[in-house]
């Protein structure tokens, strides 16, 4: 009787473990999460708190640019924007999102502009994928 009991919580533990391997990809693969994600990058944007915008950027850019050379380059006027699209790939830690938006640059309005955002799972959580602007010097 003593053996069979073992024997039972020693099953239990493994099912326990096998079902529970799938947490942290599942966590990834959780919709919901990237949504509320990319709509709080986007609803900084729309109140130009570009200090939050920058917190929604991933390390690799924050290695790159540092969060007071990103606020004196912030210039983007976003009037509305629409999640249209997305897709999760879990294994590989990264997401593509699709957003329209209408801006405001320069006295000009571009309505329904498409835009496909990347973005990284890194410290549990979604970061968007920016990219470092490459600036161009006069070689010597």
């Amino acid at each position: 009787m003593k053996k069979l009991s073992s024997l039972f919580v020693v099953s239990s533990l493994i099912i326990l473990g096998i079902s529970c391997a799938h947490l942290p990809l599942s966590r990834i693969a959780d919709e919901e999460i990237l949504m509320q994600r990319v709509k709080g990058a986007w609803d900084a944007r729309i109140k130009k708190d570009w200090d939050t915008v920058y917190d929604f950027t991933w390390e690799g850019y924050k290695k790159e640019v540092p969060r007071k050379q990103f606020i004196e380059g912030a210039n983007l006027d976003v009037l509305r924007f629409e999640i249209k699209d997305f897709q999760i790939w879990p294994e590989e830690k990264r997401a593509e999102v699709t957003i329209s938006f209408d801006i405001s640059y320069m006295g000009f309005q571009l309505k329904n502009s498409k835009f496909k955002e990347e973005w990284a799972w890194e410290k549990e959580n979604w970061f968007f994928k920016l990219k470092p602007l490459k600036t161009f010097s006069k070689k010597k």
